[in-house]
């Protein structure tokens, strides 16, 4: 998908993110294409909690769903925590990485955006060492409710891990920030190099996202 998407990726200390022990992985979102970057970012070592409706794509929804990706419905609380209890309970009879998006929702310009604390309270649930990330370029390739692509670099930056009984041990305010501020030192790595995102980037490519 990424090669057909024309991305050229690039990923800073990748043996993090490729270590033996499961992990949680907290970072900035961008694009759909994210979550395909981040698989191979990490050799595939990851589940994602993504938004419900991602889970409706024919054949990329379908295989989210056969792999064991986690559905949130953000405007439904109970079937929001049954996906997450299931989850939580998965990785607990097989141990599997997991990401999380913060922000909430994909953000079109050259910045983060302000991280939710519900995020923080699933990483402290879940138990494991928190690993910080950055993506950035990926917005560049393809935009949200757009369906050109334009070919470019993107680049993603993994971040010294947080312990699990460090997380475990702040309160959601403390950890929230702790981790804005993790994952923006990587961003401000990620972004050297790649293009600020614009309005008019998207010109040339037909094939379809």
């Amino acid at each position: 998908m990424l090669w057909a998407s024309g991305v050229r990726l690039t990923v800073e200390q990748n043996e993090l993110a490729q270590q033996d022990e499961s992990a949680f992985f907290v970072g900035n979102h961008q694009s759909a294409l994210d979550i395909p970057i981040l698989l191979v970012a990490t050799g595939g070592r990851v589940r994602f909690m993504a938004k419900h409706t991602l889970f409706r794509i024919p054949i990329f929804g379908w295989s989210m769903w056969f792999f064991g990706h986690a559905p949130i419905d953000r405007r439904n609380a109970r079937k929001a925590k049954e996906s997450l209890d299931a989850m939580i309970e998965r990785v607990r009879r097989k141990p599997v990485s997991l990401v999380v998006f913060p922000e909430g929702t994909r953000c079109l310009e050259n910045r983060l955006l302000p991280f939710k604390q519900g995020a923080t309270k699933i990483v402290q649930r879940v138990g494991y060492d928190v690993i910080p990330f950055a993506i950035s370029g990926s917005v560049n390739v393809h935009k949200r409710k757009q369906f050109l692509l334009t070919p470019g670099p993107v680049r993603v930056v993994f971040g010294r891990p947080i312990e699990a009984e460090i997380a475990k041990n702040m309160s959601p305010i403390e950890l929230t920030e702790r981790l804005y501020a993790a994952v923006e030192d990587c961003f401000e790595r990620a972004r050297v190099g790649i293009p600020a995102p614009t309005e008019t980037n998207q010109t040339t490519e037909t094939m379809k996202a």
